[in-house]
């Protein structure tokens, strides 16, 4: 997957929409699946175990290096957002 550079400045649509639309987003199934994932990662990082999954479960490494590389982008996105406001 390609990473796009951030620059200053609004770039996205969702970054664009008025207030209401943007909270509504944030309270969408989208958004809500999103954060379901990053949970899983979060989870999968601390345990090398899989939630949903009955049973133990062995992670690979490179899955485990996947999902810390997802959060440190997932971490980076929100604290942009955060600075953003203040």
């Amino acid at each position: 997957m390609g990473q796009l550079e951030r620059v200053p400045g609004v770039q996205n649509w969702i970054e664009r929409l008025p207030a209401a639309l943007r909270a509504a987003w944030n309270r969408s199934i989208i958004y809500r699946a999103a954060v379901h994932m990053v949970n899983g990662c979060e989870h999968i990082v601390a345990t090398g175990d899989v939630k949903q999954w009955p049973g133990p479960q062995q992670v690979n490494p490179k899955s485990v290096a996947e999902c810390v590389d997802a959060l440190a982008v997932w971490e980076s996105m929100k604290a942009a957002a955060h600075a953003k406001k203040g």
